[in-house]
């Protein structure tokens, strides 16, 4: 099974009203981004196999932001050194950029982002792997077979709607988008 064919079967499987594979939404790489009709987000990562998901734990910013997110404000790390972080992209001249925030020494950077996590987080892996893998208790699991199901529901990291705050950055992402396959041509 591939990677395209488990985003295909997501796809028919979750009713949701805009679905992004592929894409920086939030400050990381979303292998599946679904909105539902009433304006929650859906992540999904899919993953083919163990050494795949092992290798996912390490974005620690990801799942730092996914693990603290009952809390006000994260965890600080202290750091020694200024240091630049990525907060963000935005698109110059139908390009998407990487936006950078200045990090004073002994702020935690995360604290520099926008902070915005999907309100559901799953992990999509092939039924042979469901005993293999040990799932975090911030994230849900789906099997996939001939169908999708949901073996571990994602719990609800936060109620926020994010439609408004991310309509115009999916808008720009979307323009360009449809600009650089109507250039090619």
């Amino acid at each position: 099974m591939t990677e395209k064919e488990v985003l295909n079967k997501l796809r028919k499987n979750f009713d949701h009203k805009y679905v992004l594979t592929n894409s920086f939404v939030f400050s990381w790489e979303s292998d599946y981004f679904g909105f539902t009709k009433s304006g929650y987000v859906y992540e999904i990562e899919v993953k083919l196999s163990v050494s795949d998901f092992n290798a996912d734990f390490k974005k620690e910013q990801k799942h730092l932001c996914l693990k603290h997110h009952k809390q006000d404000k994260l965890p600080r790390i202290v750091s020694e050194v200024h240091d630049y972080v990525a907060c963000g992209t935005y698109i110059r001249n139908g390009r998407e950029r990487t936006k950078y925030k200045y990090v004073p020494a002994g702020y935690c950077k995360l604290s520099y982002r926008d902070n915005l996590i999907p309100n559901r987080f799953f992990y999509a892996v092939p039924r042979e792997l469901k005993n293999k893998i040990k799932v975090p208790e911030y994230a849900g699991l789906i099997i996939v077979d001939r169908h999708c199901y949901i073996e571990k529901n994602a719990p609800i990291l936060h109620k926020k709607k994010l439609y408004d705050v991310l309509a115009k950055k999916l808008l720009d992402k979307f323009y360009w988008l449809s600009e650089r396959y109507r250039m090619r041509e």
